[in-house]
């Protein structure tokens, strides 16, 4: 499925906010079917005088487990998103993009505006009105922020590391000092509560980066998150 919007008005923007919320004329396959809400991060809004979605019809669900996020997930719709242009149609930048609710969420994704695509999730999650019980629940929802905001599960390049061995063997030959090095540092995900939040660590590797990443998840019950990554390394 093809989705065309055409930008039509800005329903708030304030002054130096990360996040812009807007009004979008949407077509669906050349057919109007009325404004839809679209919120993104500021900084890459300038990519959206028009904007080409194309559906992403690929099954998520085998990496869940727990009913919550389970049941969320079959509500949310997945896109990736690129400035509709006819003569930039091979040259153009792609973000991730999900439907929910009623509105569209699109995130910087692979340029690393972290801070923004969390709040961007979190908007998300405030509408979901869900609440984290277990360390179980908290794991799959920081797995849900990689699905969401930069399309894990879809990408066999992109990988939720158990040990530097997950990383593909011609990497590692390449590299095999700091594999070695990262053999020491890289473990399989960890979630464990902290006072009345939930803390999960994990580590990720990107083909198209190159690069090995730790991550820290604080989960509160409400769903809201607060999210830390730094680059560990390179394979």
């Amino acid at each position: 499925m093809v989705v065309i919007l055409g930008l039509v008005a800005i329903a708030f923007a304030q002054t130096n906010s990360t996040i812009e919320t807007t009004s979008l004329e949407t077509y669906y396959e050349g057919s109007y079917s009325g404004r839809k809400q679209f919120i993104l991060p500021a900084r890459i809004s300038k990519f959206f005088p028009k904007v080409l979605l194309v559906r992403n019809n690929r099954k998520l669900l085998s990496a869940f487990e727990e009913k919550k996020l389970v049941s969320l997930l079959k509500t949310i719709k997945f896109f990736s998103s690129s400035q509709y242009s006819v003569t930039t149609i091979h040259d153009r930048s792609e973000f991730p993009c999900v439907e929910f609710d009623g509105s569209r969420y699109i995130f910087a994704g692979e340029s690393f505006d972290i801070d923004t695509d969390t709040e961007v999730f979190n908007l998300l999650l405030g509408k979901a009105d869900l609440k984290i019980e277990s360390e179980k629940e908290a794991a799959e929802l920081a797995y849900l922020y990689f699905s969401v905001t930069r399309g894990y599960f879809e990408n066999r390049g992109k990988l939720i590391l158990s040990g530097v061995e997950d990383v593909p063997l011609s990497y590692r030959q390449a590299k095999e000092a700091e594999a070695k090095r990262l053999l020491e540092i890289v473990s399989a995900p960890k979630t464990k509560l902290v006072g009345k939040s939930y803390v999960v660590e994990l580590f990720t590797w990107e083909m198209a980066l190159g690069e090995v990443r730790k991550w820290e998840f604080k989960i509160h019950s409400d769903a809201q998150v607060e999210v830390q990554s730094e680059t560990i390394g390179r394979l």
